[in-house]
């Protein structure tokens, strides 16, 4: 018998224990680190998906405040051509107060 026959039959199941739990530890190890990366990834997912809500709110009201801003311009735009209608059909040049009224009015 050669010493590494002796050595192998000797010592075969504290070798085949030791690799068994270094194959265990590998396992555990990796299995942790696929949870650890599946927990980053769906905190960034959430914290895109916040992100993305805030934005669409955002553009939301800005559509909102941009039909409001329109209106308004329409509505100025439109009171302004009715004075200057007026003043064109009296073929008037001199502001008189209910004329001042009118453009004060008009904000």
């Amino acid at each position: 018998m050669t010493a590494a026959q002796f050595l192998l039959r000797q010592y075969w199941k504290p070798l085949a224990m030791v690799l068994a739990a270094l194959w265990i530890y590998n396992a555990g190890y990796s299995s942790a680190s696929r949870a650890c990366k599946a927990a980053s990834l769906n905190a960034e997912i959430t914290e895109l998906k916040r992100q993305n809500t805030a934005k669409q709110t955002i553009l939301a009201q800005a559509e909102k405040d941009r039909r409001l801003r329109e209106f308004e311009i329409e509505n100025l735009t439109k009171k302004v051509d009715d004075y200057e209608n007026d003043i064109g059909k009296n073929n008037a040049c001199i502001l008189t107060d209910a004329g001042a009224k009118r453009l004060r009015a008009i904000r």
